[in-house]
């Protein structure tokens, strides 16, 4: 518990419906005015959450490969599966679609080094397609962007032998179009402000993030803005 007597939390995110707190051990929904609706404990290592763009449903995921998917208007679990037999490290990242029809898991599989994008329904949560599948590439962050009605991503090409090459891109029709190549800093700092951005910004995720250990301030993060769109060449 913190010092208010609120549970520690490595991602607190609302929608200004409801707010999802996320501990790694129990997963708390709060609604509008703060009081505490449902605690859960399905899953452990659940670090963050998305809530849908209706407000229906809120997704878990654990670094252990799996997934947890709640009802908010009943208040219950309504599905819970593993995504990936890789159990730990499936830290990237992952969001529904403008419509809440999809939901799209980036997630490393095989040996840990087999990277894709998954796509569900978000009816039953039944796997559509894998894409990108394979060791050459991994996409670490995936975002909406509702000015371009768009999803972008950001990403590393492996190259044997030689440096790797980190890229921003949007990503469309199952492709990745305008793929703009960025320097390894720059990768750094908008894939740490993306996964801070995604626990809601807490001083927990902070602590364990790249820009705590590269002596980026916390304070002021939540009010800026880093869009992977804006890394685009067009």
């Amino acid at each position: 518990m913190g010092d208010d007597g609120m549970p520690s939390f490595w991602s607190y995110i609302s929608n200004g419906i409801f707010t999802v707190g996320c501990t790694g051990q129990t997963v708390y929904i709060y609604d509008e005015n703060g009081k505490e609706k449902a605690k859960f404990k399905d899953l452990i290592y659940a670090y963050n959450a998305e809530i849908s763009p209706d407000s229906q449903k809120a997704v878990i995921k654990a670094t252990d490969g799996k997934l947890a998917v709640y009802s908010l208007e009943d208040m219950k679990l309504l599905n819970k599966f593993r995504f990936s037999k890789v159990d730990g490290g499936q830290h990237a990242g992952f969001c529904f679609s403008a419509d809440g029809n999809l939901f799209f898991n980036l997630e490393s599989h095989g040996d840990g080094l087999e990277h894709c994008l998954s796509v569900y329904e978000t009816e039953n949560f039944t796997l559509i397609k894998q894409l990108f599948y394979g060791k050459e590439s991994c996409i670490s962050c995936i975002e909406y962007d509702k000015e371009y009605d768009s999803y972008f991503v950001l990403g590393i090409f492996y190259r044997r032998f030689r440096r790797n090459k980190y890229f921003a891109a949007e990503f469309r029709d199952d492709g990745l179009e305008n793929i703009t190549y960025i320097n390894e800093k720059d990768y750094n700092f908008y894939h740490s402000f993306k996964d801070l951005e995604k626990s809601g910004f807490t001083q927990k995720a902070y602590r364990w993030s790249h820009m705590y250990y590269e002596k980026i301030a916390f304070e002021g993060l939540s009010s800026q803005k880093h869009k992977i769109s804006d890394l685009i060449k067009r």
